[in-house]
Formats: C-alpha cells, sequence, structure tokens
C-alpha cells in the first residue's frame, strides 16, 4: 500500500473545542508530526487494509492539550465495495 494523503473535512465543532485550533481544510501531515503523526496514519491504514470500522480507547497523543481517555470509532465507506474513499469517525473525550 502507498502513503496515504489524508484530509481533514467536516471537523465538528465537539473536537475542534477539544483540541483548541482549527483542523478541518487540512492534510494529516500540515497539522501532525513525528509519533503523533505515526500513530494517526498506522489507525487510518488499518481501516483502509480491513475495510472494515474499527472501535479503540487511549490516551490522544495527536492534541496539545491532556485529554485523559478517548474513544474512536473509525467507519470506511466506499461507493462500489471496494476501495475506501472516505473514513467516517466518531470521537468522544471520556470523562473521568
Amino acid at each position: 500500500m502507498g502513503t496515504l494523503q489524508l484530509l481533514l473535512w467536516l471537523i465538528g465543532t465537539h473536537l475542534t473545542n477539544a483540541l483548541g485550533y482549527e483542523t478541518k481544510g487540512f492534510f494529516f501531515d500540515e497539522k501532525y508530526s513525528g509519533q503523533a503523526l505515526i500513530d494517526l496514519m498506522a489507525v487510518y491504514e488499518r481501516v483502509v487494509a480491513r475495510r472494515g470500522p474499527i472501535r479503540h480507547f487511549g490516551s490522544p497523543t495527536f492534541a496539545e492539550k491532556t485529554h485523559g481517555q478517548y474513544e474512536p470509532t473509525h467507519f470506511p465507506l466506499s461507493s462500489d465495495g471496494g476501495k475506501v474513499e472516505m473514513i467516517l469517525v466518531g470521537l468522544e473525550f471520556l470523562t473521568t
């Protein structure tokens, strides 16, 4: 598989407020770097390879602020049932 070029699109206010900055309209590598980019890309590459949803729990490494735990679910979308064209992500920051 080649390198994915992922565009952040339709980012909700919940995520924008949690991060403290706007990410809509940027490619991943324009907003993230280092280990944070590696970790994010690994999840999205896995979704594309599996062509199936992935749900997980963890601590966000992509935000400059500490949020504790979060729970994202990634849903691959395809118009032909084959090639993943878009990934819909639901994300909840968990409070303790």
